[in-house]
């Protein structure tokens, strides 16, 4: 007599956070403003390219600081839940007004 086999199913969705995030507040205005961009996934910098024209031409930012996670090896480490070995993350906080870190799909 063979014995049967059990598997065990499981579900590879995380669950929901405890707590609902708090988004930041609005800016009221992007005039002369710095605005960061953080870099987080391929051709991303690409899209922001053409963003960048417009807040130029329409806000005139102060700066328009970079914070590019794909092309620096320190930076992953960020990416892999390591700490940053770098300041380049702190620096990035400091010279940035307001930042767009990604868009949602």
């Amino acid at each position: 007599m063979t014995t049967a086999k059990m598997l065990e199913l499981v579900s590879p969705v995380a669950p929901p956070p405890d707590k609902r995030a708090k988004l930041a507040p609005p800016v009221d205005d992007l005039h002369g403003k710095s605005i960061g961009f953080r870099i987080q996934w391929n051709n991303f910098d690409l899209f922001m390219q053409h963003i960048e024209e417009k807040l130029q031409k329409d806000y005139q930012p102060r700066a328009i600081p970079r914070f590019d996670m794909i092309r620096d090896p320190i930076l992953l480490d960020r990416a892999k839940g390591l700490p940053v070995r770098s300041g380049k993350l702190q620096k990035f906080i400091e010279e940035s007004d307001v930042a767009i870190l990604g868009l949602a799909a």
